[in-house]
């Protein structure tokens, strides 16, 4: 088990519904030894996994926000149409998908 993963949803749980429920409904496993094609601190594979490749999150809130942006590419997938999702580029999709950890770290600092 990885406690930070364990903490970062807990965190998550304590103070987003919204996010948690995300979590829950496009998430089926979080490896924290896992890698990526490309380099980054997390990609979402497989339209239900998440691998964490690198520990420079930087704390278990840090965790929390890779957690939440990585779900929102999952939800992106889920919500889009087919065609707007391949219309709407790769830096809308990242630019999308940090904002949302963004406002759900504006959340947890309240």
């Amino acid at each position: 088990k990885n406690t930070a993963v364990i903490e970062a949803i807990k965190i998550i749980k304590q103070n987003s519904q919204e996010y948690y429920e995300k979590l829950c409904n496009y998430v089926a496993t979080i490896d924290s030894a896992g890698s990526c094609d490309y380099p980054a601190t997390a990609c979402a594979y497989g339209g239900n996994k998440i691998s964490i490749e690198r520990n420079n999150y930087g704390s278990t809130q840090g965790l929390a926000f890779v957690l939440v942006h990585e779900t929102c590419h999952f939800h992106q997938g889920h919500t889009a149409t087919p065609e707007s999702y391949v219309n709407f580029d790769l830096q809308n999709r990242e630019s999308e998908c940090y904002s949302e950890g963004q406002k759900f770290l504006n959340e947890i600092s309240k």
